[in-house]
């Protein structure tokens, strides 16, 4: 099965950052195309040393048969920028009710690290996803990766939830501060190598979501506040003009305030340039096709006049072959014709000229098989000496004959010849 066009599109333009497109391009393909239940994105990566980079990731299920039973292994792939120099990192993603089973190749974070993919970096030509997905699944389905918690561990998480939701305390506790800088932490590890911990996709989504529970944590902190906290000014005014205290913003809020608005503004400055980039390729094709118009006109006459040419080539071979069948027709209707009849001339001096040469080559076979039988002993020597001779001398006026018709016409033909360039003269 293929992939759609859309995807195939997609993959060129993201692969085309990568060291080697065409490898990672058919490898990706390949995958998508064995699985329908992966999909392609582009996702953050953030190494342990805190770098992070722009990777093409493959998200989804892969399906396995475990004791006669079909289950869905969540699944993550990511394609690093020196594939297929380096392996891909793949991990197994568990669910809210799944946990991971370390052991077997996979570790506690998920990270698969099976002999495939351990000797990936020995010969990479012979190494590819589709194998890779095939291996995975072989040992899923002889030790799956993750297990689902147990019933009593959902309740129990469940009792908790449904009691803090029902408990109303005086006043909530402040989650503790988020800052982007601490999901980043740098480590000693290398950029190239795989974190030791679950690498949680970084998007813009994903980094959304603390900076929400931030300022609705802070908000609620604001509005919770006992009336006595709140600050009075030292002058006696009264309650009817008095106005209302300005509440100063949470710095924590600030901060992801500051940090979001700079994210945003990369990206719509990135997508200014992205559009731009386009409109000039637009305007460049816009023009390119004014160009070819010219082209495209002229090719257009001269294969009007092609087309002609060949209707009226068409029609001359077409009378061609209708006098052709009516020719055979002809022949048919005459019958077969004798080998004499067809062999003859204009005249009758040509005639004669036609019968002495067929006399001659006729006493020349007859003096070669007289030879034959001569040397066979079919013949005495006397009797074949005496009919040469006679042949011979038959054949020496024959060929005396045959060479005055030839002088003759020769002669008539120069005259003929002659006379035409006469006439023509005269004209």
């Amino acid at each position: 099965m293929m992939i759609s066009t859309i995807v195939s599109d997609w993959l060129k333009q993201v692969t085309s950052h990568y060291k080697h497109r065409e490898r990672v391009f058919n490898d990706v393909s390949n995958l998508l195309a064995s699985y329908q239940t992966l999909s392609p994105r582009t996702e953050v990566y953030i190494h342990d040393n805190g770098v992070s980079e722009l990777l093409l990731n493959l998200h989804g299920v892969l399906p396995i048969h475990y004791r006669g039973v079909q289950y869905n292994i969540p699944i993550s792939f990511w394609i690093p920028h020196n594939y297929p120099e380096i392996a891909p990192w793949v991990y197994v993603v568990p669910t809210s009710s799944m946990l991971v089973k370390s052991g077997n190749g996979v570790d506690a974070s998920g990270l698969i690290n099976l002999d495939y993919v351990k000797n990936w970096h020995k010969k990479p030509e012979a190494f590819n996803l589709v194998d890779l997905s095939l291996v995975l699944r072989n040992s899923f389905e002889i030790n799956p990766p993750l297990y689902a918690k147990s019933t009593e561990t959902q309740q129990q998480q469940q009792t908790q939830g449904a009691q803090t939701g029902q408990t109303t305390p005086s006043r909530p506790h402040k989650p503790p501060s988020i800052s982007l800088s601490q999901s980043s932490t740098p480590s000693t590890s290398r950029v190239d190598s795989p974190p030791r911990r679950p690498p949680p996709p970084h998007s813009i989504n994903q980094i959304s979501s603390p900076v929400k529970n931030v300022v609705t944590s802070d908000t609620a902190d604001l509005l919770t506040t006992e009336p006595n906290s709140i600050p009075h000014t030292a002058n006696t005014i009264p309650d009817e003009i008095k106005p209302a205290p300005t509440r100063p913003l949470n710095p924590n809020t600030v901060k992801l305030h500051a940090t979001i608005h700079a994210i945003f503004s990369q990206k719509v400055s990135q997508s200014l340039e992205n559009h731009g980039n386009l409109y000039n390729s637009q305007l460049t094709l816009k023009s390119d096709l004014e160009r070819a118009k010219d082209v495209i006109n002229d090719e257009q006459s001269r294969l009007k006049s092609v087309n002609e040419i060949c209707k009226s080539v068409a029609l001359k071979v077409n009378e061609t072959t209708e006098q052709g069948l009516s020719v055979l027709e002809n022949g048919r209707r005459k019958g077969e014709i004798g080998v004499d009849e067809i062999v003859c001339g204009d005249n009758l001096v040509a005639n004669q000229l036609v019968d002495l040469i067929a006399e001659d080559r006729a006493i020349e076979d007859t003096m070669y098989h007289l030879g034959r039988a001569l040397n066979a002993g079919r013949v005495d020597l006397e009797r074949a000496l005496r009919t040469i001779r006679e042949l011979s001398r038959e054949q020496f006026f024959k060929r005396a004959l045959i060479k005055k018709i030839q002088n003759g016409l020769e002669s008539r033909s120069d005259y003929m010849v002659n006379s035409d360039q006469n006439e023509s003269f005269h004209q």
